[in-house]
């Protein structure tokens, strides 16, 4: 089964073509959370709903949470070397200097507070970080606590489902949570501009 049309859109044909990579398929699906983190061709959480699904618990944990701290070291590297360097002329010296010293006296607990959250972009996140003073040992250390609570709810989630050989019927579920959670999210900011206008 390729990975093309209906595959790459589809989350339960995408985790049954890792399936079928037998014994690679924990390091394919390493591998493609760490791609999701670092260009985010692919919603994470259902990568981890899947893992849990496909290799359980503790087995899906583990794939998610070294994929995601793989990309977001990547990202990380990226955003150091690359990226400060294209941004640094064209923003004002004083914001950077804001945005140095909340990471690098905020900056841990603020990723770790970020990290935590299920639905947040590692990806945008490990970006930031990357772009501020924080040290990489810093950022390592936030993540991978920060990756635990999100990771393990999602991993179990897909782990639970395994058991109830209901798996489509979750994705579908999460993803339509997810839909109304960011519906919801766009009202309230239309009604408090519309409050501060009037």
């Amino acid at each position: 089964m390729g990975i093309g049309g209906a595959a790459y859109y589809d989350p339960p044909a995408l985790v049954e073509w890792a399936a079928s990579f037998g014994l690679w398929g924990p390091l394919f699906l390493t591998i493609l959370v760490a791609l999701e983190v670092v260009a985010a061709p692919l919603p994470g959480w259902f990568l981890a709903v899947g893992a849990g699904y496909l290799y359980g618990f503790w087995g899906g944990f583990t794939v998610v949470w070294t994929g995601a701290m793989i990309g977001s070291a990547c990202a990380f590297w990226l955003a150091r070397h690359f990226g400060r360097t294209g941004l640094e002329s064209r923003l004002p010296k004083g914001l950077w200097r804001i945005f140095d010293r909340i990471t690098t006296e905020n900056g841990f607990w603020l990723l770790l507070l970020v990290r935590a959250l299920p639905y947040t972009a590692l990806d945008i996140w490990s970006y930031a970080a990357g772009l501020g003073r924080m040290s990489f040992l810093t950022f390592l250390i936030a993540s991978g606590l920060g990756f635990i609570p999100g990771t393990a709810a999602l991993v179990a989630a897909g782990s639970e489902a395994a058991q109830w050989q209901q798996f489509e019927y979750l994705i579908y579920l999460l993803l339509a949570a997810v839909v109304v959670n960011d519906l919801v999210r766009t009202l309230r900011k239309r009604c408090s501009r519309h409050k501060e206008s009037s």
